[in-house]
């Protein structure tokens, strides 16, 4: 079976990295062209563990760590 390894590199501390990744914001603005937005309970900031984010596209999407 063929293995594809991908590597990026990141000039930001580890911290920075994870707090994008878990982002709201980010990941609404990445999805802006698809009109994906969180539709209610927490709407911006910071995930946090154990929470989700309700959201809208075409169909009901839920995000969660």
């Amino acid at each position: 079976m063929p293995l594809i390894k991908t590597q990026t590199i990141i000039k930001a501390d580890v911290k920075t990295c994870f707090d994008l990744a878990r982002s709201i914001d980010v990941h609404q603005e990445s999805l802006k062209q698809s009109q994906e937005i969180a539709i209610y309970g927490k709407i911006t900031g910071l995930i946090e563990l154990g929470e989700t984010v309700p959201g809208r596209r075409n169909i009901l999407v839920l995000f969660s760590i």
